[in-house]
């Protein structure tokens, strides 16, 4: 009964990303909203309907990949399992995809990842996005800098001297030009939009939780939030031909 709890919720979680990522494709579309109306259901619930990043901790991706292991062993369907894993693995891939190009876009030196345990007010990096980001980012040879309240000693075990710890959000932040706030710890809730347009740029702001929505209008900061559609952005080839046709 634990395990089918905890796969239940999986696939529950899997189902808000999926609309996210769905929302990211759709004009006008935002993940809060859907999941707030499919949330409001009583055969749905709120809680861990949230859409943005996968699962992890000790528990969940252990879980469904045993889950899926008893049934097939039992003769019985394990496909549904199987794709909320792969699920879950794909937006782990996805948040790396962006990351990349905006890295790419804004020639940025260094990636900061804000929240590296699991979840907030966890010192736990146990199948945690943010290491799964950070190892994706190193292995494109990409330079990383990590905060955590919590967690800084735990990711140090698994990653060594391979990338920069720092545990002054502020410092990690200036020193960074993709900024990715990968869980939603009440310290990284509380930055205002002052404190990020202090930065001394050029900045992308990654906001998985939608934290950040006053960013959505600033002109100094490229804000790119999981689950909210975004408008395409013209290349600067496009720009500039649109200017030689308009004058």
């Amino acid at each position: 009964a634990k395990i089918a709890i905890n796969t239940f919720v999986c696939a529950k979680i899997s189902q808000a990303n999926i609309l996210a990522g769905l929302c990211e494709r759709i004009p006008g579309a935002d993940v809060d909203i859907v999941t707030q109306a499919v949330g409001s259901d009583s055969r749905v619930g709120r809680k861990a309907f949230t859409g943005g990043l996968g699962y992890g901790g000790p528990c969940y991706p252990k879980d469904v990949r045993s889950f899926a292991a008893l049934l097939e062993g039992m003769g019985l369907p394990a496909s549904f399992f199987e794709a909320v894993h792969a699920g879950n693995e794909s937006a782990g891939a996805h948040l790396a995809d962006c990351v990349l190009q905006l890295a790419d876009e804004l020639h940025a030196g260094a990636v900061g990842l804000f929240g590296v345990a699991f979840k907030p007010g966890s010192s736990s990096v146990a199948n945690s996005s943010g290491v799964a980001l950070a190892k994706r980012l190193l292995g494109q040879s990409r330079r990383v800098i990590l905060h955590d309240p919590l967690a800084l000693d735990a990711a140090r075990e698994i990653f060594g001297g391979r990338l920069r710890y720092v545990r002054d959000v502020r410092e990690c932040f200036d020193a960074c030009g993709v900024a990715v706030f990968v869980n939603a710890d009440p310290c990284y809730r509380a930055l205002t939009r002052d404190w990020f347009e202090s930065h001394p740029g050029p900045l992308a702001v990654v906001d998985c939780w939608r934290m950040y929505r006053f960013l959505e209008n600033a002109k100094s900061i490229r804000y790119r939030p999981i689950g909210l559609y975004q408008a395409p952005r013209e290349t600067p080839a496009e720009l500039e031909n649109r200017k030689v046709h308009s004058q």
